[in-house]
């Protein structure tokens, strides 16, 4: 072999050799990258998949149908013994009774009220008020619950707060007398005595000759002696002599009525 031509095959055979060599590397790369893009496929098909855990909890480990009858049942039976034992003067054990419910359902609307009216019975006001202010959160159109909380904030002689939510009950039972003599007493005892008149009167428009025991309840001291006031008591006794008068039964909103700033009124 011509020894000028040695130099030209060694630059070739590296020639050869490096391009095997890039060759192979494209190939082993290309290789990762389908691996990687399968597992990101698999774990793309996982994220999409059709089933999540609630669907694969095994049908004997969710309440039946009744179950849950068996639940509400007791529930109900538990509320039962909750008034029969206030009525009976156990208010210790009503309470007991209505808390016991609200472990199982916290937002139940009957338990709160009766928890809420048994704490106002007891004068805790500052318990009842957070009572109150849950049920207004969840039964935002119901008057009561606003009526409620009402008289809890005015017995702890928050007027301003107790005349707002006062009003809100006014603006969804404008009808109710009970809910106008509250307005009434509370603004008696905050001093304002021409709108504690107001109230007072457009009260007794529906109450009549029923309204005259009211009169005497000390929240309406302030405005007592106001000639409007005797007025519309003599109105009232008129109108209590005449044949044919009807009582005021608590219509629809009932349970805005049970529980009142006015002694006359409260549970």
């Amino acid at each position: 072999m011509n020894k000028s031509l040695i130099p030209l095959l060694i630059v070739l055979a590296t020639v050869v050799l490096m391009t095997v060599v890039i060759i192979n590397t494209r190939t082993i790369k290309q290789t990762e990258r389908g691996r990687s893009s399968s597992l990101i496929s698999d774990e793309s098909d996982i994220k999409l998949s059709p089933y999540n855990s609630i669907d694969k909890i095994p049908p004997h480990t969710r309440p039946s149908k009744r179950q849950q009858y068996q639940e509400k049942t007791e529930i109900q039976q538990m509320l039962q013994q909750a008034h029969a034992e206030l009525d009976a003067g156990n208010i210790g054990a009503a309470e007991n009774k209505a808390r016991n419910v609200l472990v199982f359902e916290p937002d139940n609307y009957n338990a709160m009220s009766l928890l809420g009216k048994i704490l106002y019975s007891e004068q805790k006001y500052e318990h009842a008020e957070a009572v109150y202010r849950r049920l207004t959160e969840l039964h935002k159109n119901d008057p009561s619950v606003y009526n409620n909380l009402g008289q809890a904030l005015a017995k702890q002689n928050k007027f301003d707060e107790a005349i707002k939510q006062m009003n809100v009950a006014a603006e969804l039972d404008p009808e109710s007398p009970f809910i106008s003599l509250n307005l009434s007493g509370m603004y008696s005892a905050k001093g304002e005595k021409e709108k504690s008149i107001k109230f007072f009167r457009k009260a007794s428009e529906t109450l009549g000759g029923q309204i005259i025991p009211i009169s005497y309840d000390p929240t309406l001291n302030n405005i007592r002696n106001e000639p409007e006031f005797k007025q519309i008591i003599k109105e009232a006794r008129i109108l209590k002599i005449a044949p044919g008068e009807k009582t005021v039964q608590p219509g629809k909103n009932a349970q805005a009525t049970q529980l009142q700033l006015n002694s006359y009124l409260s549970q």
